[in-house]
């Protein structure tokens, strides 16, 4: 039996209630083409860029206190093969937010009340966090300290390295080298 309930799954990653007031975002090892995998590492890395660009969005925004209360507080990352014993699961590639009750909403789909004030977060989200996408955004509402907090609000852009590797099935050097450099700093 699991040691923690998934409450729910996206894209990339399974969320897990640690049961203490906090859950688990754990990034699931998964394809990012269709078609053969030819080498795991280069679709782990993939998806440890994702997490990497998610994680230092939390870190960044937890020490800006005027969008800190629209975000769930961070309590840092966490390895989801260790706290959840599955190697389904990236090795390092998870970390701990509070839980929000409720269900998310894409940004989208955003009801007029909190519109004005959502669209204002997410610009000024989309200045202070480089090379993301706010604007796949999901939100609460309402929020845990204020009218709406937001999650997945830092989808790293993948594209062309994903068409490289759909192209060539593997990464070449310096891609890889490129996304340990942007995972390691």
């Amino acid at each position: 039996m699991a040691k923690y309930r998934k409450i729910d799954s996206g894209a990339f990653a399974d969320i897990y209630d640690l049961e203490n007031g906090t859950v688990l975002k754990a990034f699931r090892r998964k394809s990012h083409i269709h078609g053969a995998v030819v080498d795991w590492y280069d679709h782990d890395l993939l998806t440890k860029a994702h997490f990497v660009a998610e994680a230092r969005a939390y870190e960044s925004i937890s020490d800006q206190h005027d969008l800190s209360k629209y975000i769930p507080k961070y309590f840092g990352r966490a390895n989801p093969v260790e706290l959840l014993g599955s190697d389904e699961y990236v090795m390092g590639c998870g970390f701990i937010i509070e839980f929000i009750q409720g269900r998310a909403v894409k940004l989208c789909y955003a009801t007029s009340d909190i519109l004005e004030v959502l669209n204002k977060v997410v610009d000024e989200l989309s200045v202070l966090l480089t090379g993301v996408n706010v604007g796949d955004a999901s939100y609460f509402s309402p929020g845990l300290r204020a009218g709406f907090t937001l999650i997945d609000f830092a989808l790293w852009e993948s594209a062309d390295y994903e068409c490289y590797l759909f192209d060539n099935g593997t990464l070449s050097g310096s891609l890889k080298e490129e996304l340990l450099e942007f995972c390691d700093n």
